[in-house]
């Protein structure tokens, strides 16, 4: 079989795509705080050339901010299997370990509780509880009880993605 290069654009254009897509996707489903409990908020955001507004028509409950926000976790749990396909199609995962890379060591050890499980932390699994500590240390999350990995976009997921990319610059051009 012939040995295909690639190059860093090609794979940068694969992630930049997804990170588009992904990022559309959230607009929908942002994260609902608890300090929007009992109000009607309006979000505003642009598509292309449109400006579109989220308006709640009620105030928000706190059914209503479990369900979106446990449609926003799945979401960002497939944005981060998406990623890992794409960095796997391309062959990163050959040379990474927890010591060069600990971002995406992190991004290829969830990518298989995403994709050999229900997906969901399960405190009774030594490899869940390894893999948390792993991310609160990493990400420097706080440490305290989770009920599910913590992957938010801004303190876990835009990491994991910049190193994706810094990784690609750094061993691709």
């Amino acid at each position: 079989m012939a040995k295909r290069n690639f190059s860093a654009n090609e794979i940068l254009k694969e992630i930049n795509s997804i990170s588009q897509l992904f990022s559309e996707s959230r607009k929908y489903y942002p994260y609902i705080d608890d300090k929007f409990i009992g109000k009607k908020p309006t979000l505003e955001f642009h598509l292309i050339d449109t400006k579109i507004f989220l308006n709640f028509a009620k105030p928000i409950k706190k059914e209503f901010q479990n369900e979106n926000n446990k449609i926003a976790h799945f979401l960002n749990q497939n944005f981060l299997l998406r990623l890992y396909s794409v960095l796997d199609e391309y062959k990163i995962f050959r040379h990474i370990n927890k010591d060069n890379n600990p971002e995406l060591y992190v991004l290829k050890r969830l990518r298989n509780i995403f994709s050999h499980s229900l997906g969901k932390f399960d405190n009774n699994k030594p490899d869940h509880r390894n893999l948390m500590r792993h991310i609160i240390k990493t990400f420097h999350l706080e440490n305290i009880k989770y009920d599910d990995f913590p992957i938010s976009i801004d303190k876990v997921i835009s990491k994991i993605l910049s190193s994706s990319k810094q990784y690609i610059k750094d061993n691709f051009y």
